[in-house]
């Protein structure tokens, strides 16, 4: 029952950013504002970042989820009774998962 509940709760959410993403800025894009080709609105103090690629990248992520027990079954010894903890042992629920990873490359 967890499970279902966890299921459903990450399907609203994904559909409310997906409501979100999918709405105009209030400024509102139109085809005007775009560049056109061969033509750029970059500021010219950036444009030099771009010919010369950077020596160095850094980038930050974050994971957030959930996270299952697939199988957890025991048996002591060879005529022992099999136990399924996650059937058997309570171990059928949703364990929250939060990850902040860094990242950090050099040239070559």
């Amino acid at each position: 029952m967890r499970f279902r509940i966890g299921i459903v709760i990450a399907f609203v959410c994904a559909l409310g950013s997906a409501q979100a993403l999918a709405q105009d800025d209030a400024e509102g894009d139109t085809l005007d504002a775009w560049p056109t080709p061969g033509s750029s609105n970059i500021a010219p103090k950036y444009k030099a970042t771009l010919e010369k690629p950077a020596n160095v990248e850094w980038s930050l992520g974050a994971e957030l989820g959930f996270l299952a027990v697939a199988s957890h079954v025991i048996q002591l010894g060879n005529d022992g009774t099999r136990f399924d903890y996650r059937n058997d042992g309570g171990q059928d629920v949703l364990f929250p998962f939060f990850r902040l990873s860094t990242e950090l490359k050099f040239k070559g």
